[in-house]
């Protein structure tokens, strides 16, 4: 029986089977960079769109603080990738409230999803795609104007 080869873009996708610590490590570097990266980018651009600079401030220091827990070395590896995983999902969450609700804003959540997958891990995934229904279904019927921006959405959340 011969052998399926491999193409060389599948060594990245997940297998479910964990990562070794040096994989897991790069992959944490650069989700937590992507957090990071986040925080200016999102402040400067929701004060220039006219946002109260203070509330805005609050509200990234949310991201700030999940990024600095999911740093902290003493806290298994785990609940820091869980940690950094609800840093991405939240920058999408607040992307999507701080644009009025615009659809568009909403396809930030279907990057950050397959980013947390890349941690092979159920608890930092289940807690993920938990986040996306919380704020889609509990967030959005409870003040749908800060999730949806149309009609239909917001009179049937």
């Amino acid at each position: 029986m011969v052998a399926l080869q491999e193409p060389g873009w599948a060594q990245f996708l997940p297998k479910g089977t964990g990562v070794s610590d040096s994989v897991w490590g790069r992959r944490h570097n650069t989700m937590s960079w992507i957090v990071l990266v986040h925080i200016p980018v999102l402040y400067v651009f929701w004060v220039f769109m006219g946002l109260e600079p203070l509330h805005t401030l609050a509200e990234v220091a949310i991201l700030a603080a999940l990024l600095v827990i999911g740093r902290f070395q003493a806290i298994p590896r785990v609940f820091r990738a869980t940690s950094v995983s609800l840093g991405l999902l939240s920058s999408s969450a607040l992307l999507v409230h701080f644009s009025g609700g615009y659809i568009e804003a909403h396809f930030h959540f279907f990057v950050m999803l397959p980013l947390v997958a890349l941690y092979q891990r159920w608890l930092p995934f289940g807690v993920a795609v938990g986040f996306v229904l919380f704020h889609h279904g509990v967030v959005g019927v409870l003040d749908p104007a800060s999730v949806y921006n149309h009609p239909s959405a917001l009179a049937h959340p």
